[in-house]
């Protein structure tokens, strides 16, 4: 029987600190492991995009492993991987995940629950301060009105927590389930990894857009599972899409971060990137499939659904411009652009 190679991580000495290479790397698509970690780390201390974040742990790897990780970032020590942090919106895809676990696409589909995964159904009124203010999933939905429903708006994408909301409490029988940070069962961070396996998830507040809390680690294991196809989701990727710009006459797309600061926004003052939002989950211009988080957290699987990434920080000052979301998926878009040349992004 041929035995499968021991994998280990190799310190690589750099003038920003220490490089780490998978020993199984080897080359891929020509290019070697090594040279392309080097270009990515070169650019996570040298682009501009890259050194003007706060400090960060940048990870690449594929079903099988880690195939390189380092740090970059300014004013102070990078996110331990090992560490939770609250992720925000990478939350999503984890739901996302959980959904397709729980029902086939076929099945979502034939119900017409697929609005609620791809942020069209109407429901838009959630808001996290009062989320964050109460213990189950059931009363999140319900807290302030977040629960409204604008039926002018159902087919039309709007970027906000109530469409996973809703369906965790009126689909998917979570209402019951309460946050991490009490005691009483059922826990939502126990039937959350029912379905996608124990990655160490747990919920600072019971909104599954937005509540969960994960090491770098733990998330990476989550993306390996879906790059693998023991979860589901990792067959559906892009799948269902809606476009999800604004201000052009080419999308009906009422509100999305990627372009605009708030949904009063009255110009896209973020960016003018054409995204589409597939299952609880975007499809960026270039096919990458991804959930950046409010804190600056952005995993990524690329369009070939080969390799995943992530950029890990946790960056409170979300008033910043722009934003830490944006700002990380900058320069994580440069990092991957690395690692598919194997030269440094200027």
């Amino acid at each position: 029987m041929r035995r499968r190679p021991i994998c280990r991580a190799i310190p690589l000495p750099l003038a920003a600190g220490a490089l780490l290479v998978s020993a199984c790397g080897g080359s891929s698509g020509g290019l070697s492991i090594a040279d392309r970690a080097n270009a990515v780390q070169t650019t996570a201390a040298s682009n501009v995009l890259c050194t003007a974040l706060t400090p960060f742990y940048w990870e690449i790897g594929d079903a099988s492993g880690i195939l390189a990780s380092g740090q970059g970032g300014a004013g102070g020590s990078a996110v331990d991987p090992s560490v939770p942090i609250g992720v925000a919106s990478a939350s999503k895809l984890v739901f996302g995940a959980y959904a397709l676990q729980r029902n086939t696409i076929e099945e979502i589909v034939a119900a017409s629950d697929l609005a609620y995964l791809n942020f069209t159904s109407g429901y838009h009124s959630l808001s996290d301060v009062a989320c964050d203010l109460t213990l189950t999933v059931s009363a999140c939905f319900t807290a302030s009105g977040d629960d409204a429903y604008a039926a002018s708006d159902a087919g039309k994408f709007y970027y906000n927590g109530a469409h996973l909301q809703a369906y965790a409490t009126l689909v998917a029988g979570l209402g019951p389930d309460y946050r991490s940070t009490v005691s009483t069962t059922p826990q939502l961070a126990d039937d959350i990894q029912a379905a996608i396996g124990d990655v160490g998830l747990t919920y600072t507040t019971p909104g599954l857009a937005g509540g969960g809390k994960v090491a770098p680690s733990g998330y990476a294991r989550f993306l390996r599972s879906v790059l693998s196809g023991t979860l589901a989701i990792g067959g559906h990727l892009g799948e269902h899409p809606v476009c999800a710009w604004t201000h052009h006459a080419d999308c009906d797309a009422l509100y999305s971060p990627v372009n605009e600061s708030s949904p009063a926004a009255a110009t896209n003052d973020v960016s003018d990137l054409k995204w589409h939002y597939s299952l609880a989950h975007w499809v960026e211009d270039d096919g990458t499939f991804s959930s950046p988080g409010a804190f600056g957290f952005y995993p990524w699987i690329d369009a070939a659904k080969k390799y995943y990434g992530l950029l890990a920080r946790y960056d409170a000052n979300t008033s910043a411009s722009p934003p830490p979301y944006y700002a990380s998926v900058l320069c994580g878009r440069a990092l991957r652009a690395a690692w598919f040349s194997g030269t440094p992004t200027p």
